[in-house]
């Protein structure tokens, strides 16, 4: 259960940090867009920078539950 638990913690920290890059980058490239455009937009990005930060990580052979928890967490301050 501990582990259970821990694992819906860090996937909420890696969502809720490539969701705020992804809010920063829309803002930035796309500032008119709203409704559903702009979430499309957000998810869009966000699945990007989860699958490049990942790949990027896996390439460096540093591919570990906690880099990629500190890299999202990263990337969603960038974004900010």
């Amino acid at each position: 259960m501990k582990d259970y638990l821990l694992g819906i913690v860090l996937l909420g920290v890696v969502a809720g940090g490539c969701g705020l890059a992804a809010v920063g980058v829309r803002a930035r490239l796309a500032p008119g867009a709203t409704g559903a455009l702009s979430r499309l937009i957000e998810v869009v990005v966000a699945v990007g920078v989860l699958t490049v930060t990942s790949q990027a990580l896996a390439a460096a052979a540093v591919f570990r539950e906690a880099t990629v928890v500190l890299v999202a967490v990263l990337a969603g301050l960038g974004g900010v």
